[in-house]
């Protein structure tokens, strides 16, 4: 599952929450929206790292009005949420312009062949 679509999953279950993870009514930051989307409920660097590794990729130029901050989106999504105060949603925007592009499986049954004589 791609980051922008569990932090928007994630987002339809409880309030948006600020400097917190998570909390008991079901409130969530947006990364936490995003661990709750695959079923991890607490916070976990290698776990985050195994599923979302290009979150630690390339820095970004902070995407909010009148801001010069520049931090890895693993940070930068920390930032949105709690600095700025963006919605989920709108880090989910976001982060869907910067995330990899994942590619289906190639069906080697639809491949087609040269046959050399």
């Amino acid at each position: 599952m791609k980051l922008s679509e569990a932090i928007r999953l994630g987002s339809l279950l409880g309030p948006q929450l600020f400097g917190i993870l998570h909390n008991d009514a079901g409130g969530t930051c947006a990364w936490g929206a995003a661990l709750v989307a695959v079923s991890h409920f607490r916070w976990d660097r290698g776990f985050v790292m195994g599923i979302w590794p290009w979150v630690l990729s390339d820095i970004s130029p902070c995407p909010a009005d009148n801001c010069d901050k520049q931090h890895r989106a693993y940070y930068m999504i920390v930032h949105l949420n709690n600095d700025h105060r963006w919605t989920r949603e709108h880090i989910a925007d976001w982060i869907a312009t910067i995330e990899l592009v994942e590619t289906a499986p190639v069906d080697r049954e639809e491949e087609s062949y040269v046959e050399v004589v």
